[in-house]
This record gives structure tokens, C-alpha cells and sequence, in this order.
């Protein structure tokens, strides 16, 4: 059985999941990163990042679009951290 914070168990999504690929910048504590997205839905996203974050961490995340523009998300939850992929829910947009 899978803990609930685990990848597998958040394959079953009400939202569907779209192949991007976003530059993304995100803020915690007194640390700040960089990414990319690997998928979005409207409920979160995943991101491909070097950084390990814990899950049940709230961070700050701004999507860089194609055109340079940018969506920030005020408060988005790490679910899961796994091999350099982090799984995050939006709290607050």
C-alpha cells in the first residue's frame, strides 16, 4: 500500500494533466530554485528540480510562460519529492 503522499496515489486526479514544459522559480523559507515544469493541471503540477523539499512544505511558485510572462501561485503544497520531481498541489493563486 502506497502512503498517501505518495506519486502513485496521485495518479488518480479529478483534473487531467497537460505535457509542459514552464521555466519555474520557487521560494520557501529563506531558499529560492528553479525548474521546470514536467506537467500542469488545474489543481497543481509537477516540476524537475535538483532540490529536495519535503512533502507538506507550502512554497511560492511563479510560472514562466513562452512569451515571458508569469502566473504566480502564492501558496502551493509539496505532496511528494522523488527523484528529482516534485509533486505540488495549489493552495492559492
Amino acid at each position: 500500500m502506497n502512503p498517501p503522499y505518495s506519486r502513485h496515489a496521485l495518479n488518480s486526479r479529478l483534473a487531467e494533466r497537460c505535457s509542459v514544459h514552464y521555466k519555474v522559480q520557487f521560494a520557501y523559507h529563506k531558499y529560492a530554485g528553479e525548474g521546470v515544469t514536467l506537467d500542469v493541471s488545474a489543481g497543481g503540477f509537477c516540476i524537475i528540480t535538483n532540490e529536495v523539499i519535503a512533502p507538506g512544505v507550502e512554497v511560492y511558485v511563479r510560472l514562466v510562460l513562452p512569451d515571458n510572462t508569469y502566473v504566480d501561485v502564492q501558496t502551493a503544497t509539496v505532496k511528494w519529492c522523488d527523484n528529482g520531481q516534485i509533486g505540488l498541489e495549489i493552495s492559492e493563486m
